[in-house]
């Protein structure tokens, strides 16, 4: 028996992926930038070694967008510091137990304020090739279709 599938995919259906996919990348561009900002803020801040006090996942921000988060407590000229930071790419498949050591970033000139540094370039990468790819073969598909 030999059944024949149609596998063209007409010009409008393309259109509307390419414009799906460059939407995607746009979002992940955008909502990945937040991450890159605090990193190059954490850089030019001192580390020390904390302990987490606890992790899990909670809600953040005006519109309680949910997040795994770290609660972790350090030590900065003998002085005992906690904090709370939401985790957006590092951390996310792996599991920080109680009394974990990790590296936080604190402010020279405000130690209450700190950060833990995660970034992750696989987001990046993903967004760009969603900015560049799609275009690309719709290109292609429609000098092809003509």
């Amino acid at each position: 028996m030999n059944i024949m599938v149609n596998t063209k995919i007409s010009k409008k259906t393309f259109i509307i992926i390419t414009v799906f996919a460059v939407i995607i990348g746009l979002f992940l561009l955008y909502f990945s930038t937040e991450c890159f900002i605090k990193v190059f803020v954490l850089k030019s801040w001192n580390c020390t070694e904390a302990i987490v006090v606890s992790s899990g996942v909670g809600f953040f921000g005006e519109d309680f967008t949910t997040y795994r988060y770290v609660n972790y407590k350090y030590l900065v000229n003998g002085v005992e510091y906690n904090n709370i930071d939401k985790l957006n790419w590092k951390f996310t498949d792996n599991n920080l137990n109680e009394n974990d050591k990790i590296t936080v970033y604190y402010n020279i000139n405000n130690p209450k304020e700190s950060g833990v540094y995660h970034i992750s370039y696989s987001v990046i990468i993903f967004a760009i090739l969603c900015l560049i790819f799609p275009p690309l073969f719709l290109k292609e598909r429609l000098k092809y279709n003509k």
